[in-house]
Protein backbone atom coordinates (compact mmCIF):
# COMPACT_ATOMS: atom_id res chain seq x y z
CA UNK A 1 0.00 0.00 0.00
CA UNK A 2 1.08 3.52 -0.79
CA UNK A 3 0.18 6.34 1.61
CA UNK A 4 0.10 10.02 0.64
CA UNK A 5 -1.40 13.29 1.77
CA UNK A 6 -3.31 14.82 -1.13
CA UNK A 7 -5.21 18.05 -1.59
CA UNK A 8 -8.94 17.97 -2.23
CA UNK A 9 -8.49 18.55 -6.02
CA UNK A 10 -5.92 15.72 -6.24
CA UNK A 11 -8.25 13.37 -4.38
CA UNK A 12 -11.22 14.34 -6.57
CA UNK A 13 -9.16 13.71 -9.72
CA UNK A 14 -8.22 10.24 -8.46
CA UNK A 15 -11.84 9.44 -7.60
CA UNK A 16 -12.95 10.55 -11.07
CA UNK A 17 -10.29 8.33 -12.67
CA UNK A 18 -11.47 5.37 -10.61
CA UNK A 19 -15.09 5.97 -11.64
CA UNK A 20 -14.08 6.22 -15.31
CA UNK A 21 -12.25 2.90 -14.91
CA UNK A 22 -15.57 1.36 -13.79
CA UNK A 23 -14.89 1.07 -10.08
CA UNK A 24 -17.55 1.85 -7.47
CA UNK A 25 -16.58 4.76 -5.22
CA UNK A 26 -18.34 4.68 -1.85
CA UNK A 27 -18.62 7.76 0.37
CA UNK A 28 -18.15 7.11 4.08
CA UNK A 29 -18.61 9.49 7.02
CA UNK A 30 -14.85 10.14 7.01
CA UNK A 31 -14.02 10.06 3.30
CA UNK A 32 -14.14 7.55 0.45
CA UNK A 33 -13.48 3.83 -0.06
CA UNK A 34 -13.08 1.80 -3.26
CA UNK A 35 -13.27 -1.98 -3.13
CA UNK A 36 -13.05 -4.60 -5.84
CA UNK A 37 -15.94 -7.01 -6.35
CA UNK A 38 -13.92 -9.49 -4.28
CA UNK A 39 -14.10 -7.12 -1.30
CA UNK A 40 -10.45 -6.12 -1.44
CA UNK A 41 -9.93 -2.47 -0.52
CA UNK A 42 -7.79 -0.77 -3.18
CA UNK A 43 -8.27 2.91 -2.30
CA UNK A 44 -9.19 4.83 0.83
CA UNK A 45 -9.24 8.59 1.37
CA UNK A 46 -9.73 9.93 4.89
CA UNK A 47 -10.65 13.58 5.22
CA UNK A 48 -8.27 15.69 7.29
CA UNK A 49 -7.96 19.36 8.17
CA UNK A 50 -5.87 20.33 5.12
CA UNK A 51 -6.64 17.61 2.63
CA UNK A 52 -6.95 13.83 2.55
CA UNK A 53 -4.82 11.02 3.89
CA UNK A 54 -4.93 8.63 0.94
CA UNK A 55 -4.00 4.94 0.94
CA UNK A 56 -4.02 2.82 -2.22
CA UNK A 57 -2.46 -0.29 -3.70
CA UNK A 58 0.88 0.53 -5.30
CA UNK A 59 -0.05 -0.26 -8.91
CA UNK A 60 -3.51 1.36 -8.95
CA UNK A 61 -2.35 4.60 -10.62
CA UNK A 62 0.36 5.60 -13.05
CA UNK A 63 2.16 8.59 -11.61
CA UNK A 64 4.57 11.19 -12.90
CA UNK A 65 6.27 12.93 -10.03
CA UNK A 66 4.45 12.78 -6.71
CA UNK A 67 1.24 14.63 -7.47
CA UNK A 68 -0.08 13.85 -10.96
CA UNK A 69 -2.46 10.91 -11.12
CA UNK A 70 -3.71 9.21 -14.26
CA UNK A 71 -5.85 6.13 -14.60
CA UNK A 72 -4.37 2.79 -15.59
CA UNK A 73 -5.76 0.92 -18.56
CA UNK A 74 -6.93 -1.90 -16.29
CA UNK A 75 -7.62 -1.69 -12.54
CA UNK A 76 -5.25 -3.55 -10.25
CA UNK A 77 -6.56 -6.91 -9.11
Amino acid sequence: MTVRIWTKPQTQAALRALKVAGMAVNKTPGGYVVRLSTGREVFKAMQGTRGYLVRYVADLFETTGDTHVTERATPAA
